[in-house]
């Protein structure tokens, strides 16, 4: 079911629908619109939710979630650093101009070539798989300064019992007994992540990585880090955030050295979603026995690509006053794909005609950087300030997107 009980009621001002149909004019009839004014607003709340309370801490935003270049440096210019997990994401960072002991470079298969640069760079490298520990100490020898590392730790929780990413408490004992003492290399301390954003995942989490912490270096580590994945979508950031806080808090209270100790943080999703909507024009309504199908230009792969949810807030933007309808709604997309479906099943009494447009809510995250170009260009990205707009990322032509297909026959 929907989250929202209703689409949201058309008033007598059409001066936004009037606005989209200019960008669908330039970009296309499905395109992602975004607030930087409200992306910068919920990274302060978040940062000060979380500073007023922990010594320490430094932000590291998540590449992954969402890669437009124009969202990174937005970011960055709050002295949010990154954390990317591949070498495009490393490269995209470096590109933007973010300072390299402000990159901490995680994953689990990056190429050793990678992993070398950014150990040699001065990057904050994570080391997950015994071929990254490898390389750490095949490069050491090779670094004018210290090479700084941080081991990731795998932490189960009731709700992720067996998680694919990190090392045990056993394994991280051996790789601190390979690397403590050589002279190139630097071990900070210890990071995690898990998918796990209830309460008790989040404090199972945190107590598990402080006790870890405490394990592997008894005069305290520099650095500890608790990923992402720390207040569910969709809730009150700084409430979210200040909560968090205050556990993690809580938790280095406990340890000699948790006053001094830097916290490491990566918010993504949460920070990311609520900034971003998706709009797509209507192309087609049609009455199915108790329901209305309404098929726009847009696809459930460009709202939730990964997880295929149906549940994000949806408002319809008229050209025109309307009359009141009863019955539920299906919203189709593009695609001749069975499952493509925006949203399913939501109480309506606002009447839809083609030429509309649908708006999906807090769709900022895994959006743009999963979507997917099956059977079309990806949709542009424009920026939005007020009544102004521009473009930050336009559709792609049939050429690039095919580019680098062969096309010649051998």
């Amino acid at each position: 079911m929907q989250d929202v009980d209703s689409f949201a009621g058309v008033t007598d001002d059409f001066s936004e629908w009037h606005r989209l149909d200019d960008i669908a004019g330039e970009v296309g009839d499905a395109f992602y619109v975004y607030d930087e004014s409200a992306l910068l607003r919920d990274i302060g709340d978040i940062t000060d939710a979380v500073a007023s309370v922990v010594p320490s801490v430094a932000f590291r935003y998540p590449y992954k979630v969402n890669f437009t270049p124009a969202v990174c440096r937005a970011i960055a210019s709050r002295d949010w650093g990154a954390e990317v997990d591949s070498p495009m994401l490393l490269w995209l960072a470096r590109r933007i101009g973010v300072p390299a002991d402000r990159i901490t470079y995680n994953g689990i298969a990056r190429d050793p070539a990678s992993l070398r640069d950014a150990l040699l760079a001065g990057n904050l490298v994570v080391l997950d798989a015994d071929r990254d520990v490898e390389v750490a100490l095949s490069t050491a020898d090779e670094a004018m300064a210290p090479m700084h590392v941080a081991i990731r730790l795998n932490s189960p929780t009731a709700a992720y019992a067996t998680p694919r990413l990190g090392r045990t408490r056993e394994q991280v004992r051996d790789t601190l007994s390979a690397l403590t003492g050589h002279p190139g290399i630097d071990v900070l301390g210890l990071t995690m992540h898990t998918p796990d954003p209830t309460p008790e995942g989040v404090q199972a989490r945190v107590r598990d990585m402080v006790d870890a912490s405490a394990e592997g270096f008894p005069q305290g580590p520099r650095v500890i880090g608790f990923g992402g994945a720390l207040v569910p979508p969709r809730a009150d950031l700084a409430s979210g955030y200040a909560a968090v806080a205050r556990l993690i808090a809580r938790e280095l209270e406990r340890v000699p050295w948790g006053s001094r100790v830097t916290v490491l943080l990566e918010p993504g999703a949460s920070a990311l979603a609520p900034a971003f909507e998706f709009s797509a024009r209507v192309v087609d309504v049609k009455a199915q026995g108790s329901r209305t199908v309404v098929n726009v230009a847009g696809s459930i792969f460009h709202t939730s690509p990964n997880t295929r949810s149906v549940k994000f807030p949806v408002r319809v933007v008229a050209s025109s006053a309307r009359g009141d309808v009863s019955g539920l709604r299906l919203v189709g997309g593009c695609t001749a794909v069975d499952g493509d479906w925006l949203c399913v099943d939501v109480p309506d009494t606002t009447e839809i005609r083609r030429g509309d447009f649908l708006v999906f809510e807090s769709v900022g995250a895994y959006s743009t950087s999963m979507g997917t170009h099956f059977t079309d260009p990806l949709p542009a990205v424009v920026s939005r300030a007020g009544d102004g707009w521009r473009v930050v990322r336009r559709q792609p032509s049939f050429e690039e997107t095919l580019a680098g297909f062969e096309w010649e026959t051998a």
